[in-house]
């Protein structure tokens, strides 16, 4: 019966993950819509701009969506010569390819 437990949380969990993902872009999508020339490093969206949706989401998390949006050609990263990775609404020419 235990393991039957265990399958049905984790289950609940990848659900809630996939629905917090969810939200996640949706708020990052949103925001870029209303500010077009944002950009921000992952750190500053999560503190910014989903507290601004009011999404709570853990930095691994946001990194993920983030990560995801770039290679689908939905946002640009771009590294800067310190390694900061700063994430903008259209991809820059030397931006980095997932």
């Amino acid at each position: 019966m235990a393991d039957s437990t265990t399958a049905f949380e984790n289950g609940e969990a990848g659900d809630a993950n996939r629905v917090r993902k969810a939200a996640v872009r949706e708020a990052v999508q949103r925001y870029l819509l209303r500010h077009p020339q944002a950009s921000d490093t992952s750190a500053g969206i999560g503190a910014w701009w989903l507290v601004e949706a009011g999404v709570e989401a853990a930095p691994a998390l946001v990194e993920q969506v983030l990560e995801a949006m770039v290679r689908e050609g939905q946002i640009g990263r771009i590294r800067l010569a310190d390694d900061t990775v700063i994430y903008t609404r259209r991809p820059a020419s030397d931006q980095i390819q997932g």
